[in-house]
């Protein structure tokens, strides 16, 4: 017995009505399975080639920071394969417990904090005592008062400078973040230091109004930078003194004279045809 059972159009449409949950099924599968092979397997870059800044502010700030960051990035340190900028909003129920999971897991280089929040980490020794790096020179803090910026260790009642108040630093502000009662600070357990001292010093001598910055600027020595890159451990990339932004003076626009730009005298310019030119046995060449 031979069944003959024709594929039509009713027997499709009835197919797709009461399977249609199935092939739905299907992508959505194949949309999630692709989507974590790609996140578990895609390329990442190693913490010593990478600097992260989390600063606290409005949602709104998140494009023009990260183009600072990105200026940053080219500037600076072009040899970072990434430079990222991260706007952080705390809320009132769950922030602190956000950011206490950021600062165990290591994650962000310098961290741009209200007050309170800083302490809290700065008094637990999550963030870099700072005081070496400014009485060294490597961080250029000329004109800021620092008081602000210091914090009282929970275990041993020693006060030290753990961040840098960034109420004077007002071109963060054209970035879309507010300056007054927040400080600058980086992780203590951070992966990249040398890079982080670079990332921080270019925040303190760049953000300032326009008279202080051209005087910061001018302390930043080649040598120092040099010294600063090479503080870190022997597997971060060296920085040379070529990467960092120095103040340069503008170049001038140089007239350079030319014979028909001399002026007119009275006098006749001795021509070629007046000088006889000595010959390899050292006497003179007559005319012809």
């Amino acid at each position: 017995m031979r069944l003959n059972m024709p594929i039509t159009k009713r027997k499709i449409r009835n197919h797709f009505q009461y399977s249609f949950w199935k092939y739905l099924l299907l992508i959505v599968i194949a949309v999630f399975g692709w989507n974590l092979i790609y996140t578990t397997t895609r390329y990442r870059s190693p913490e010593n080639l990478k600097i992260e800044f989390f600063a606290e502010g409005g949602i709104a700030a998140q494009e023009p920071l990260q183009a600072l960051a990105d200026l940053i990035h080219r500037n600076v340190m072009p040899e970072m394969e990434e430079v990222t900028a991260t706007v952080v909003t705390f809320d009132d129920t769950y922030g602190d417990m956000q950011l206490v999971v950021w600062v165990s897991a290591g994650q962000g280089d310098v961290y741009l904090l209200s007050r309170e929040r800083f302490l809290s980490m700065a008094g637990n020794e999550a963030m870099l005592d700072l005081g070496p790096l400014v009485e060294s020179g490597t961080l250029h803090t000329e004109g800021i008062d620092l008081d602000k910026g210091y914090a009282t260790v929970a275990d041993t009642g020693r006060r030290v400078l753990a961040g840098i108040p960034a109420d004077s630093l007002t071109g963060l502000n054209d970035y879309g973040l507010t300056t007054d009662g927040m400080v600058l600070s980086i992780l203590a357990n951070n992966k990249n230091d040398a890079y982080s001292y670079l990332f921080l010093n270019y925040l303190l001598t760049h953000m300032r109004p326009a008279a202080e910055t051209a005087t910061a600027e001018a302390t930043l020595l080649p040598s120092e930078t040099a010294a600063m890159a090479t503080s870190a451990a022997s597997a971060s990339p060296m920085i040379t003194a070529s990467a960092v932004p120095t103040a340069t003076a503008k170049p001038t626009a140089t007239v350079i004279p030319t014979a028909s730009a001399a002026p007119a005298t009275n006098t006749a310019a001795p021509t070629a045809s007046a000088a006889p030119l000595p010959t390899a046995s050292g006497t003179e060449n007559p005319e012809t």
